[in-house]
């Protein structure tokens, strides 16, 4: 009799729990997602002059990723630390092994010559096979 109210309730546990699952840590993984190659772009927007770093990344874990917070440090001709911005993207999905396209886009603040190089990272992703 205990067997057949526990066999049920053990079964709606397991579903709650999977659930719930968040999936991997970014944090086992961070080493195994690279940008591969960046640029600088820069162009006009209807609020004004905007800095892009367009580029790919590298996702070389088994895991895919989703919802990736991007990082970018900005450096001029001598290698000053002119700006730095960062972007959470909700749309953005990165596949198991393979490797994808980017594109961020910053309001400019400061003339073109301070944005020479762009050092692009990503400190953060949720594991796109978890429901949360």
């Amino acid at each position: 009799m205990v067997l057949i109210i526990m066999i049920p309730f053990a079964i709606m546990m397991s579903i709650a729990i999977s659930m719930l699952d968040r999936g991997q840590s970014y944090e086992k993984y961070k080493d195994q997602i690279v940008v591969t190659n960046s640029r600088i772009v820069f162009g006009e927007r209807k609020s004004g002059p905007v800095v892009d770093v367009i580029g790919t990344i590298k996702n070389l874990s088994s895991v895919p990723w989703t919802e990736p917070y991007f990082h970018v440090d900005f450096f001029d001709s001598t290698g000053r630390h002119t700006d730095a911005g960062a972007i959470e993207n909700f749309e953005y999905y990165l596949p198991a092994n393979e490797t994808a396209s980017f594109k961020l886009s910053f309001t400019r603040d400061f003339p073109e010559t301070n944005y020479v190089k762009a050092v692009v990272r990503v400190f953060g992703a949720k594991d796109a096979r978890s429901e949360f």
